[in-house]
């Protein structure tokens, strides 16, 4: 992951600056998929797309960022998609 992750930020990429990372909870101590989670967060310059089953992962993204699956139907998590009010979103990330 961190040498994607160097690649994506070279100056001369001439491609999407877009990750894919599956199931990022397959090789890491829970610990370091908070540390990997915190850190992939903090990535401004790039796009992107994990996927997991871990609620613990999830629980530590920003609700805004959240696609939730499910079968055949995708429920983005972003305000302008939800009918959430901000009350809810903090609700929601505390819960």
């Amino acid at each position: 992951m961190a040498s994607e992750l160097l690649h994506l930020h070279k100056k001369n990429w001439n491609g999407i600056r877009l990750g894919l990372i599956e199931e990022l909870e397959a090789h890491l101590h829970p610990q370091a998929q908070m540390q990997v989670i915190e850190s992939l967060q903090k990535q401004d310059k790039i796009q992107l797309i994990l996927t997991t089953h871990s609620p613990n992962l999830a629980s530590k993204l920003k609700l805004e960022s959240l696609i939730i699956c499910n079968e055949k139907n995708a429920f983005p998590m972003g305000s302008k998609y939800t009918k959430f009010n901000p009350s809810h979103y903090v609700f929601l990330e505390n819960f």
